[in-house]
């Protein structure tokens, strides 16, 4: 066989292999119909506010004490699950998926400020017809949660905060948006999840012992550093993020342990 033949036939499989990994590892979004089918639980729950459709759950006595959470980045409302299961009982629970997130649409201003987040919020809540309400944020969440309390104190009963965003971490300029290599864009079409597992272990397996929950769902079986599962942490998990375990802002001279009840601090 000739050389020419040679190096085709070696181009050729170098090319098949190409094509096939990407086909194995092509990975397109899922259709919007699929998602609302698996985590829409009511058409309603689909809300228009300030021109953004907003995905939004309203659980809970009509007449009890308000709460609204707000989740972090890339996450979505069902990171409250737990949460609202135990305050729906005795509270009206509002969650939203923030716009972009979840099943929220992206804003067609093209405004992700944190301005524009919280008129969207008060926005939701003059629709809903909410004068006040308990606000809950947890880390992005919990940075939208502190600024809308401060905009809005007349509106803000109670300031919950998880972990929230606000100062700048070391070596990082606070409020400059990162440089993202231009291949990360990839990620949106190839995105396995046998190479997004060992990222989420590196992430949140270490940290789970310490009392950080991560959601079953989230992880699924992606295996801790030491061998175990992360489901197996998930009782203790579960006390450490008990609301009665929350920071209540009590008012403008900071923060204390307490609880979530109506009428306390």
């Amino acid at each position: 066989m000739s050389l020419a033949r040679l190096a085709g036939l070696g181009f050729a499989l170098v090319a098949a292999g190409i094509g096939i990994s990407a086909w194995l590892m092509w990975t397109p979004d899922l259709p919007r119909s699929e998602l609302e089918a698996k985590y829409l639980e009511q058409p309603g729950d689909l809300m228009e506010v300030d021109g953004v459709r907003l995905h939004v759950r309203d659980r809970g006595p009509r007449d009890a004490p308000i709460v609204v959470m707000i989740h972090g980045t890339a996450s979505h409302l069902q990171s409250w699950d737990d949460w609202a299961a135990g305050l729906e009982g005795s509270f009206r629970v509002v969650r939203l998926d923030l716009p972009g997130h979840g099943l929220s649409s992206p804003d067609p201003t093209g405004d992700y400020s944190d301005e524009r987040t919280i008129a969207l919020l008060a926005a939701l809540m003059d629709q809903l017809g909410l004068a006040k309400a308990s606000i809950i944020g947890s880390s992005l969440g919990g940075r939208i949660a502190w600024k809308f309390a401060a905009a809005h104190p007349d509106r803000t009963a109670k300031l919950v905060l998880v972990s929230p965003d606000g100062f700048a971490s070391p070596g990082f300029e606070y409020g400059k948006a990162p440089e993202v290599p231009a291949s990360l864009s990839l990620m949106k079409h190839f995105l396995p999840k046998r190479l997004l597992r060992p990222q989420l272990a590196a992430a949140y397996a270490a940290v789970v012992n310490r009392g950080i929950y991560v959601r079953p769902y989230f992880i699924e079986r992606v295996q801790s550093r030491n061998g175990r599962t992360l489901q197996e942490h998930m009782p203790q998990a579960h006390q450490a993020m008990d609301p009665r375990h929350a920071y209540v802002l009590a008012g403008p001279t900071g923060a204390r342990r307490g609880s979530v009840r109506a009428g306390t601090s």
